[in-house]
């Protein structure tokens, strides 16, 4: 070896002038030699080649390169030096290996949450399924081209621009991708599903595969939406409604309290219902009324209880 830069002697545990002089053999793991030979006549026949190898640091341990070699000849043709390029890719082998895990125990989480996964090549444009999401889209497999364009035609129409924008920010920016958006079954159901997936690159920051999980989230949209629905037609009702904790304080109230007591929500939220005593009730009276409550009947009376103002008014509980 004779130019070798500070990043390359660093990586492998030397000094700049500990590896000058040296042959290449020496920073090849043992059991790679053979290998390493093979694919460095490689270069020197073809005048370029990249491959993966192991690398020994200064102090025996051993870690994963991408390495790049390329044959520079003299005016003759003749082999006059190898440049050689080489990259720690441990973190992206340890990346790989976490994949691999995380895939066997998504396989076993499909079974019991429904929940599918895919696999894109981005260079060859093949899209591989899992076995759950042919179920999730309503097809089989044999009915399925398994392209990125043929799962398109499966998103409802409305909602290709926001899979295609978000497909398109994590191949632009290699950041993860996260989407919900509805599909159309053959059969002319929709479906709602979330997806969410993680690109992989190459050496150069090229995105080369993406692989994430598709989950059928129909029923809790379908749910979440008719809370919200609940939630509005509450906060809209012209009826008092107030909810406590356990304890007895203030944990939500609509509008209508607010319109009807003087105080703001902010104001009665963390307050007991205490607030509201007027004193026109003796104890046996809140005795008879928390009594019904706590044993989960519906108590029905005339209430008179002070507004923020101190005025009084009065209101029907039932």
């Amino acid at each position: 070896m004779e130019m070798i830069n500070l990043a390359f002697a660093k990586m492998h545990g030397y000094t700049v002038e500990e590896l000058s002089g040296q042959t290449i053999v020496n920073i090849f793991a043992p059991n790679n030699h053979t290998g390493s030979f093979k694919h460095m006549h490689i270069a020197r026949e073809k005048g370029h080649h990249t491959f993966e190898s192991k690398h020994v640091r200064k102090d025996g341990s051993i870690f994963p390169v991408l390495v790049d070699v390329t044959a520079v000849r003299d005016a003759k043709g003749q082999l006059s030096r190898l440049v050689i390029n080489v990259q720690d890719i441990t973190e992206r082998k340890e990346a790989e290996a976490a994949l691999i895990k995380s895939e066997e125990k998504l396989r076993e989480a499909q079974k019991i949450t429904k929940t599918g996964s895919w696999d894109w090549n981005i260079l060859t444009n093949e899209l591989l399924w899992s076995d759950e999401i042919y179920k999730i889209f309503g097809l089989k497999p044999g009915e399925f081209d398994a392209s990125y364009n043929d799962f398109l035609n499966v998103v409802h129409p409305e909602d290709r621009e926001l899979v295609t924008s978000a497909v398109g920010e994590s191949l632009n920016r290699l950041k993860p991708y996260d989407v919900e958006h509805r599909i159309v079954r053959p059969d002319g159901a929709e479906r709602i599903v979330h997806e969410q997936g993680t690109i992989f690159s190459d050496e150069e920051g090229k995105p080369i595969r993406m692989v994430g999980t598709v989950h059928d989230v129909t029923e809790q949209i379908m749910n979440r939406r008719e809370r919200q629905k609940l939630a509005m037609a509450v906060e809209q009702a012209s009826d008092w409604i107030l909810i406590t904790d356990k304890e007895g304080r203030i944990e939500y109230t609509n509008n209508a309290v607010e319109e009807i007591t003087g105080y703001t929500k902010e104001e009665l939220l963390g307050q007991t219902p205490r607030v509201f005593k007027s004193g026109k009730h003796d104890k046996v009276f809140y005795k008879e009324l928390w009594d019904t409550i706590l044993a989960g009947r519906t108590y029905r009376n005339i209430l008179t209880n002070r507004h923020k103002d101190g005025s009084f008014f009065e209101i029907y509980h039932g």
